[in-house]
């Protein structure tokens, strides 16, 4: 399992808590640091180290250190996309403002802020109460797809080519677009016979 903390200015409390966290659970952990300016919203989603995570953490301001204009987009924006490219990354938005209701459902948490009274221990306690239980959920989440892909892959039930569809979205590739409706119907049909 692989995570990924995505920022143009990376939050060194939150990176420490991040790599502690995949420590505990051997979870592979990495983080992009995108401070580059030509590194554009279509990089980000194409980019091999977002197919290639399971869970990532985007901070709701990216591109932060730009000056404005059309490159500037919300982490939230990008959790949308994301999550209709790439269904089965499980993606957590961290953000400074306060949670909207309306953002509910996308898991929208706040994100420790320093100060002068503050410390980096308190940002750990901050996103050990606040960020813990959302990862969690995401890697049983994906525990789960991993086990009933396991359990498609090997029945004889399914047709060849929509196994190998749904194994090559699991694995980042943005083909699954091509299932057809029939496909997808023929899907929804065979997983109530199955579970």
């Amino acid at each position: 399992m692989k995570l990924l903390y995505l920022d143009d200015n990376i939050d060194t409390v939150l990176e420490k808590y991040l790599v502690n966290f995949c420590d505990e659970r051997s979870i592979s952990y990495s983080h992009w640091d995108f401070e580059n300016e030509k590194t554009s919203f279509i990089d980000l989603i194409m980019s091999d180290q977002i197919r290639n995570s399971n869970i990532l953490i985007i901070d709701s301001f990216l591109f932060e250190s730009r000056n404005g204009g059309e490159n500037r987009f919300m982490g939230e924006e990008l959790y949308l996309i994301l999550k209709k490219i790439y269904p089965f990354i499980e993606v957590i938005v961290i953000s400074n403002k306060s949670v909207d209701t309306e953002l509910g459902d996308i898991i929208i948490k706040r994100k420790y802020l320093r100060g002068r009274k503050h410390t980096d221990e308190l940002g750990i306690k901050h996103y050990d109460e606040n960020l813990k239980i959302h990862l969690d959920c995401a890697i049983e989440s994906i525990e789960a797809w991993l086990h009933i892909k396991d359990k498609i892959s090997k029945s004889s039930t399914f047709d060849t080519v929509l196994v190998d569809k749904l194994n090559s979205s699991f694995n980042g590739n943005t083909d699954y677009d091509n299932l057809q409706k029939s496909d997808i119907d023929e899907l929804i049909k065979v997983l109530k016979g199955v579970l």
